[in-house]
């Protein structure tokens, strides 16, 4: 555990087992895989930039990535195929940190707008920022900013809004935001 703010450390101490069957302890210095821990460190990253009164909470997704203004929900019809109304509000960078933005991830389920995630491989990060983004709000919201949870990209677009607003780019991406 490392507690630091400002640049100094005030707290240091490492816990548990590097290598539990061989009883390695942890070190300071210890290096693992961390998976799904970019979410924390994307969130983490987004309340820095809160902290200095870069972003806000309350702001529209589309202050910062103005391709995401105007979104339209997916409103599935009788016959299977799906229409679309204006979001009652735009998903805001809260409703990024909660998943309540609207977004989905293909991979679970089986709604229209998951069928269309899947279609247009959401899931899959290829390409540049700008172009994950534009495939991204070309599609409808799953639901109203802020109306249901559930899990999904909403932490990797959080992490496009820390692309945009702090200049620094993840690795093997590069920034367009159009502005």
């Amino acid at each position: 555990m490392l507690v630091a703010r400002r640049g100094r450390i005030a707290y240091f101490e490492p816990f548990g087992f590097r290598d539990r069957a061989a009883e390695a302890a942890m070190d300071r210095d210890a290096i693992f895989r961390i998976g799904s821990m970019t979410k924390p460190m994307n969130s983490l990253a987004a309340m820095m930039l809160v902290e200095r009164g870069e972003v806000f909470l309350g702001a529209p997704l589309a202050d910062y990535l103005p391709e995401f203004a105007n979104p339209l929900v997916a409103m599935p019809r009788s016959d299977g195929s799906v229409g679309t109304v204006p979001a009652l509000c735009e998903p805001t960078i809260l409703d990024l940190m909660r998943h309540t933005s609207g977004f989905s991830y293909g991979w679970t389920g089986d709604s229209p707008v998951k069928r269309l995630y899947q279609r247009d491989d959401i899931d899959v990060h290829a390409g540049t920022s700008a172009e994950y983004r534009a495939k991204l709000a070309a599609l409808p919201l799953e639901f109203h900013p802020g109306s249901t949870w559930t899990y999904s990209v909403s932490t990797d677009v959080l992490g496009h809004v820390v692309e945009a607003v702090s200049g620094i780019l993840a690795p093997n991406s590069t920034l367009e935001t159009g502005s």
